[in-house]
């Protein structure tokens, strides 16, 4: 697996054990996602970057906190995992996939892309105690994951993902 790093200034540095993998998308282009979070204006990051081509792109090491999660809302996980005032982003390493598919043209979620994640979350779990969820399941306002809300190119491959990664779901969805 060929990870390239680009050091974002949007993190903490401070070392923090991890609990959560959390998955969240760009909204648009890897190119742009990741002049995003290069910007210190941004105030946000990611650890992991992930082309729709598998490219990988480490933008904060892992053992730091990066800044993917809003701290100010108030998650469902938050209780499970003992964090009160610092949010997620304490315990959790961010992903961010370059999508959603419809966004890029593209009829569906790359499997390369997919692969690429998967991969990284199990290389990542021989350090790393962790269970995987997505951004809309830790957002205490969210109903349903948008995962699994998706429909056609944006119904995004979750249960292949867990089986790739070798993780568990940390919400599993009712």
């Amino acid at each position: 697996m060929n990870i390239q790093v680009m050091q974002s200034p949007n993190y903490e540095h401070r070392e923090t054990d991890k609990k959560l993998a959390v998955i969240h998308w760009t909204a648009g282009n890897f190119a742009g996602a990741m002049d995003w979070f290069m910007n210190p204006a941004s105030k946000v990051s990611a650890h992991f970057l992930i082309s729709v081509t598998g490219t990988i792109l480490q933008m904060v090491d892992p053992r730091y906190i990066a800044w993917h999660c809003n701290p100010s809302n108030s998650y469902l996980l938050k209780n499970d995992y003992g964090i009160v005032n610092e949010g997620l982003n304490f315990c959790a390493i961010g992903f961010e996939l370059e999508g959603p598919p419809s966004m890029l043209g593209l009829s569906k979620w790359q499997d390369v892309q997919i692969q690429s994640l998967g991969e990284l979350l199990q290389s990542l779990s021989s350090t790393y105690s962790l269970m995987i969820t997505d951004h809309s399941t830790i957002d205490a306002n969210a109903q349903k994951r948008d995962v699994l809300k998706g429909t056609g190119a944006d119904l995004f491959p979750w249960v292949r993902l867990l089986e790739l990664s070798g993780l568990e779901d940390a919400a599993k969805p009712a």
